[in-house]
């Protein structure tokens, strides 16, 4: 049972992530949700987002956090092109861990990641939907913590088999990060395009997850704290470990890189609704994969998933607040 339940670590974040949750949902004000749409067209989180903006001035902390970005683009340039021109490559070659876990931990990991948030988030509804928010993604990150067992119970080391270890991080995490932001503004165009061909289909299409609209509308300051925690830390540890350390790292044991990165990039988009958000999840998901797969390191895919997790939630937050 022990090398099924490690490492521990994780299980010390879910614990004062759960206190927080506790605290806040005892405190603070209890809401339902977001506030449904009118019939007729569905307001989108962009559509809220452009109202809190038109309302009154463009905050400073939004123009900083939009010149931060373009700043790390332009840096990405020059990293790029300083790597092909010094060593001709981007990325350091690396060996890529064989997968010791098979297809029956498959089934079970999948239907303890997706299954098991869902159950406790909805047991949790007293605290609040935002609360249960929160709690779905700590249920996300028990999973993981319950997927890492599996892996050690393998026989495999998760640091070493996940490539967790710190040491010898730097360049990898600086060539991911690098290629990361350079397509960044790809990503960016694909989704308003996305967005503009849903909109000439036929039918009513869900434009944003119920999270984010909920963040542009809570009034509560815990529910907010509650569900950017969630977004900016809890969920890229847990989805990193279950969709590219341990999904990809499955897939890529019987396919080759070339198949395995679009098929779990597809299955990340799939399991993040609506539509408006799934094909441009599933560009990014493929992504995080090709750099997973480049570096070995699932560090570097989550500091690139932590980032542009809290580049949304950073803006959302500056036009609402600020």
């Amino acid at each position: 049972m022990t090398a099924f339940l490690a490492p521990r670590w994780p299980y010390l974040l879910c614990a004062l992530f759960a206190v927080l949750v506790v605290a806040a949902g005892t405190t603070g004000p209890k809401e339902s949700g977001p506030s449904r749409a009118a019939p007729g067209k569905q307001a989108s989180a962009q559509d809220e987002l452009l109202n809190l903006l038109l309302n009154k001035p463009p905050p400073l902390a939004a123009g900083a956090i939009f010149l931060a970005v373009g700043l790390a683009v332009f840096a990405s340039y020059v990293w790029l092109l300083l790597s092909l021109a010094l060593r001709g490559a981007v990325f350091h070659p690396v060996e890529f861990p064989r997968a010791g876990w098979n297809g029956w931990d498959a089934l079970v990991a999948m239907l303890v990641f997706l299954v098991f948030p869902g159950l406790i988030a909805g047991a949790v509804r007293e605290f609040g939907a935002g609360g249960a928010f929160a709690v779905h993604g700590m249920g996300r990150l028990l999973s993981a913590c319950v997927i890492l067992g599996m892996i050690r119970r393998r026989g495999q080391n998760p640091l070493d088999a996940l490539g967790l270890r710190v040491r010898g991080l730097g360049g990898h995490m600086a060539s991911g990060l690098a290629v990361f932001f350079a397509l960044l503004p790809g990503i960016v165009i694909l989704t308003v395009v996305w967005q503009m061909v849903l909109e000439l289909l036929p039918g009513e299409f869900a434009t944003s997850q119920e999270v984010v609209m909920y963040l542009l509308k809570t009034q509560s300051i815990s529910v907010v704290v509650q569900i950017s925690i969630a977004a900016v830390l809890v969920a890229p540890i847990a989805e990193e470990l279950f969709f590219r350390g341990f999904l990809y790292g499955l897939v890529r044991r019987y396919l080759p890189p070339v198949a395995a990165i679009p098929i779990v990039g597809i299955l990340f988009g799939m399991l993040h609704p609506p539509v408006a958000a799934m094909l441009p999840m599933c560009v990014l998901g493929a992504l995080l994969c090709y750099i997973y797969e480049k570096t070995a390191r699932l560090t570097v895919a989550i500091a690139i998933h932590v980032l542009f997790n809290l580049f949304q939630v950073a803006l959302m937050l500056a036009a609402k607040f600020l």
